[in-house]
């Protein structure tokens, strides 16, 4: 669980860094901010299921 718990805290860091990112690029009209931001996401909208599919993300079993 730690593990997946450190991808989802990746994954909201992209999304939230990734975000203001393009915007700004936006607003600068700098294609590389938007290339940046939007990879960001990117990252995050195609790798987060591609590592759940692949079961990457499978939490260790309990010891009793």
């Amino acid at each position: 669980m730690v593990f997946a718990m450190r991808g989802l805290t990746w994954c909201i860091a992209l999304v939230g860094a990734g975000i203001p990112l393009a915007l700004l690029g936006l607003w600068l009209d700098s294609e590389r901010l938007m290339a940046l931001g939007g990879g960001a996401v990117a990252t995050v909208v195609v790798g987060w299921p591609a590592l759940l599919l692949m079961g990457a993300m499978q939490t260790p079993a309990r010891r009793r």
